[in-house]
């Protein structure tokens, strides 16, 4: 019957060894998850970039072509059209500007 102190403590012990190891297994696997959920969001935002960065070069090809054509224009009032394709979040939209050349 002296036993049953030491049992009963022993399995406490052995109770929360399992505990620690689950908890630790639990830990390691979501550690995991979130680094590879942060690796994955970098990747976006460096692609994010690199097409922000294609954009900006595309602007300004098209600002400095309109510059070129710009004394072409007869006077009136004009609207330059622009659609852009996002390839990221698969969706396209039209960018309008309006101005106006006098003579």
């Amino acid at each position: 019957m002296s036993d049953t102190p030491i049992h009963d403590m022993s399995r406490a012990v052995g109770a929360l060894e399992s505990s620690v190891k689950t908890l630790t297994a639990t830990w390691a696997r979501q550690d995991a998850q979130a680094t590879e959920g942060r690796r994955l969001l970098h990747g976006k935002v460096d692609e994010l970039r690199t097409q922000q960065a294609i954009l900006t070069g595309q602007v300004a090809q098209q600002t400095q072509e309109l510059a070129e054509v710009k004394p072409a224009l007869k006077p009136g009032d004009y609207t330059l059209k622009m659609k852009i394709v996002d390839t990221v979040s698969k969706q396209s939209y039209t960018v309008e500007q309006s101005f106006k050349v006098s003579g």
